[in-house]
């Protein structure tokens, strides 16, 4: 998502926290301190729940920035993996 944004003049930042080992709290923070128009998030199956409770960290502290959430679990669970955490849904075709 973060290519498709930059490819039409949009700048977007990438925050890894399964690799720079941030905790949830950190990265809710992080996120929110950078000010987004937009969170976007990639819900793969095995941290779906954690795709999940971010989100809804971030809208405990800032419930006006609207979060798209997109990846491999959406795709193919479709209105099952939609939450009110997420505003909107990306869902790709699976091949």
């Amino acid at each position: 998502m973060a290519s498709i944004a930059e490819k039409h003049g949009h700048e977007a930042q990438i925050i890894d926290a399964e690799a720079l080992r941030m905790p949830m709290r950190e990265l809710i923070k992080q996120s929110i301190q950078a000010k987004p128009d937009i969170i976007a998030l990639t819900g793969m199956s095995p941290f779906f729940h954690l795709v999940k409770d971010f989100a809804a960290g971030v809208k405990e502290v800032d419930d006006t920035i609207p979060i798209v959430v997109g990846g491999q679990h959406i795709t193919i669970m479709k209105e099952d993996a939609f939450f009110p955490q997420y505003d909107f849904g990306f869902v790709g075709e699976v091949e």
